[in-house]
């Protein structure tokens, strides 16, 4: 090698969110069953709804990971390469600030429920914070990893727009009331 010439390295490095969190495998999400050890993911709302295919599919986007009661998943106003959660086990409370009046709470998750899918759409800060209300066990892919797999899997693509039309249309319901 010439004096001076650098060498590219072609690795690329693992988002840092994967390096400082509690990975748990899908397998030990729950207690295992005959069902859950043959696709721990069917018998969630979300993951029922696809092909088994397209689960494995999307399961293998993404990692599990447990946060104890308290822990801020994403703040609102903050950018992440982490782009959907699915609340596995717990709660997840989802707010928003208001100048009007502070905090203003606009969800409770619990397993199979799922926020965060807005930053695929966009490259838009975080529109709300979830924090974790129990210890929790999420689902979470990085949007890269993410918008890859859906462009090969349409079937998960068109399941999480129903997902955000179903979110979409209550939120315009409540604020009708």
């Amino acid at each position: 090698m010439e004096e001076g010439s650098k060498q590219v390295s072609h690795h690329h490095h693992r988002p840092s969110w994967r390096d400082s969190a509690r990975w748990i495998a899908p397998n030990d999400a729950e207690p295992s069953s005959a069902q859950n050890s043959a696709d721990p993911w069917a018998r969630l709302p979300f993951f029922d709804s696809l092909r088994p295919a397209d689960r494995r599919a999307l399961g293998a986007c993404g990692a599990l990971r447990s946060y104890p009661a308290g822990a801020m998943l994403v703040e609102e106003g903050q950018r992440s390469d982490v782009g959907l959660f699915i609340v596995m086990r717990g709660s997840v409370r989802i707010t928003q600030r208001s100048a009007s009046d502070g905090v203003r709470p606009l969800a409770l998750l619990g397993p199979g429920e799922m926020f965060g899918e807005m930053a695929l759409m966009d490259d838009e800060p975080r529109s709300a914070t979830a924090t974790a209300i129990t210890p929790t066990l999420a689902f979470v892919t990085p949007i890269f990893d993410l918008l890859a797999m859906l462009r090969r899997n349409p079937e998960v693509a068109i399941a999480l727009l129903a997902q955000m039309s179903q979110r979409i249309r209550a939120a315009e319901a409540w604020q009708s009331d």
